[in-house]
């Protein structure tokens, strides 16, 4: 075990106690390359203790017994460096953005989410009810939100990106990485 994997894991019920038989599967450490290729990707490079979650554990997966009876797959619930870096081109990700008012609009002209723009200083790591609910990292300060802190994209208020916890420790131990 490692510090990260402790701390999502202090946050659950023993395993023979989890509703519908939750399981949680743990992706191998992130290699160098995978971490700079999503650097990359998102445009900035990471806090380090995202980097060091990602060399202890890249992504976690969350499947229950319905869905193993039914041969579905885990699905995704802490992204892992592959997924880190597709988020911001997904077209959910880019509807959120744009069911908006001018003044909270993270789009261009062209429709494009452009690298200056907040949304872009952000690495998206975890989301759930059907990606209605994203967190990520802050890779660079912005609105005084400084790096490091965990932040929540907001669609439902006018706050849109929105401060949740001040590290991604604290994420961890709240438990909300779990949901």
């Amino acid at each position: 075990m490692g510090k990260w994997k402790d701390a999502f894991e202090a946050t659950l019920l023993p395993a023979s106690e989890r509703e519908y038989g939750e399981a949680y599967i743990f992706g191998p450490p992130a290699a160098e390359n995978e971490l700079e290729d999503a650097e990359k990707a998102v445009g900035h490079p990471f806090p380090e203790d995202l980097r060091q979650l990602l060399r202890e554990f890249n992504g976690i997966r969350k499947s229950d017994m319905y869905g193993r009876e039914l041969g579905h797959p885990p699905s995704p619930l802490f992204l892992d460096t592959a997924s880190i870096a597709e988020v911001i081109q997904r077209p959910d990700m880019i509807d959120h953005m744009t069911d908006r008012d001018e003044e909270t609009d993270y789009l261009s002209e062209t429709g494009e989410i452009s690298p200056d723009n907040d949304i872009r200083k952000v690495a998206w790591f975890w989301e759930t009810n059907g990606g209605a609910d994203r967190y990520g990292i802050v890779c660079e300060e912005f609105e005084d939100i400084p790096v490091s802190s965990i932040v929540k994209l907001d669609h439902e208020s006018s706050g849109f990106i929105i401060q949740a916890f001040p590290d991604l420790l604290s994420f961890l131990r709240s438990g909300k990485a779990k949901w």
